[in-house]
């Protein structure tokens, strides 16, 4: 998981990831500061059930 900032300033939270089929993906969490690291690492372990 990283904050990946724009060259507008929105910085977003994002977790890269590889598929099963051994291509990447990327998940978009949500906005910086709207979304804090704690609560994207949580919505991150809810998400993997």
């Amino acid at each position: 998981m990283y904050l990946f900032v724009k060259p507008n300033g929105v910085k977003t939270w994002r977790l890269k990831y590889t598929k099963p089929s051994g291509k990447e993906g990327t998940l978009i969490i949500g906005n910086y500061p709207i979304v804090t690291a704690n609560l994207s690492r949580s919505r991150l372990i809810s998400d993997r059930g």
